[in-house]
């Protein structure tokens, strides 16, 4: 009897194979391609962010997405959840979120090809590396669309590539659209419309002497290659406190709040500051993103802050080296923003290190003037400020 029940089992267990979606990814790699897909879930893999920005912008996919019928899930690393946790919780478009397991937590990795399963995902959109994270998803009989021009892969079709360092995220929809639904005529619905949620905050001190409210975001966290040079924006800012009677809101994460303690400093010693200047780096999302809302002009390097603006509808004054522009670019989003960067011919590199030689190192950002930045900010809050130079 017990045989017989065990062969009944492996019988089962064998139909239940044959009738799989892992089954037939296994003998048919183009099981399940992404031309199938007319609506339903689309999954958004995540697994190789490690930035706040990256998340603010995939808002806008959600939101665009969204908005043609697809719901949206997006898959991220445990590590990567656990650091931001609370935009997950407070500030992303989507509560369908699946956390991927660690390496080499096979049970752990079963249990997460059942839940893709059980979502219904019909499509995911996912980078090449790490190869586990695609494995999962092939595993799951879910078809892929490969986010990186260029790359091979055995778990996507030749033809379902994007290639997203070049392509700007106003544009990735339509592309994204075009390999769900081929031969469907779909028209652009971008909108403007803000897609960074936020609880209110009360900011007593902003506002309240009149005048215009500049956000300055001077760092970029452990970027250093999109970090225009601090003393530059001391000089800045001590134009606007000198030609103008607004206040300065300088945001950033934590390990900025020294630096920014520092600046305000100079420019209270330097007279014009005092009671003008506000240090509200290291603060929380919310905090952050009420400061923004509130704003005038966000002034500042390409950075999650940056991004947090543009979702919120706010003027953008951006100073650009070699990261990538053409996906992330925010006049894109808004032709009133302003972006400001340097026709070099090796930008944007994307590069770890900057490859021109030591007395040329980061010249895209070096020799970005004062002068410059100050003419573009005077051409938004005319005519309040003056356009000459003390």
């Amino acid at each position: 009897m017990v045989s017989i029940l065990r062969g009944a089992g492996l019988k089962n267990a064998a139909g239940r194979l044959l009738k799989s979606g892992i089954f037939r990814r296994l003998v048919n790699p183009e099981f399940g391609r992404a031309t199938h897909v007319s609506n339903g879930a689309v999954c958004l893999d995540l697994s190789l962010a490690n930035r706040l920005g990256d998340l603010v912008i995939h808002n806008f996919l959600i939101q665009q997405l969204e908005s043609w019928g697809y719901s949206v899930h997006l898959a991220v690393s445990a590590s990567f959840y656990r650091q931001l946790t609370d935009f997950f919780h407070n500030h992303c478009l989507t509560d369908r979120v699946l956390v991927l397991p660690a390496a080499g937590k096979g049970k752990a990795w079963l249990s997460f090809i059942g839940k893709v399963k059980k979502a219904k995902i019909r499509c995911v959109i996912v980078d090449q590396y790490p190869m586990v994270n695609p494995l999962a998803f092939y595993l799951a009989g879910v078809p892929m669309i490969l986010g990186v021009e260029g790359t091979n892969t055995t778990f996507c079709s030749r033809e379902y590539r994007l290639d997203k360092a070049n392509t700007h995220y106003t544009q990735l929809v339509s592309s994204i659209l075009h390999l769900l639904e081929p031969g469907v005529t779909r028209t652009n619905k971008h909108t403007i419309r803000p897609f960074f949620p936020f609880r209110p905050v009360t900011l007593p001190q902003l506002g309240r002497q009149g005048g215009h409210l500049l956000a300055v975001h001077m760092g970029g966290s452990n970027h250093w290659n999109r970090k225009w040079p601090l003393e530059k924006f001391v000089m800045l800012c001590q134009l606007y406190l000198d030609n103008h009677d607004g206040q300065l809101a300088f945001i950033g994460g934590k390990e900025e709040h020294a630096t920014a303690e520092s600046v305000k400093a100079i420019l209270e010693a330097n007279g014009g500051g005092e009671g003008r200047v506000f240090n509200y780096c290291g603060s929380d999302l919310n905090t952050t993103a009420a400061i923004l809302s509130r704003c005038d002009v966000f002034l500042g390097n390409d950075s999650a802050p940056m991004h947090i603006a543009n979702a919120l509808n706010k003027r953008v004054i951006v100073i650009y080296g070699p990261s990538a522009y053409n996906a992330v670019n925010p006049r894109d989003y808004d032709p009133r923003n302003i972006t400001v960067r340097l026709g070099l011919e090796c930008i944007p590199c994307l590069d770890r290190e900057c490859r021109l030689p030591d007395n040329k190192k980061l010249s895209c950002l070096k020799d970005l003037q004062v002068e410059t930045l100050w003419d573009h900010l005077c051409s938004v809050l005319q005519p309040s400020l003056k356009t000459v130079i003390k």
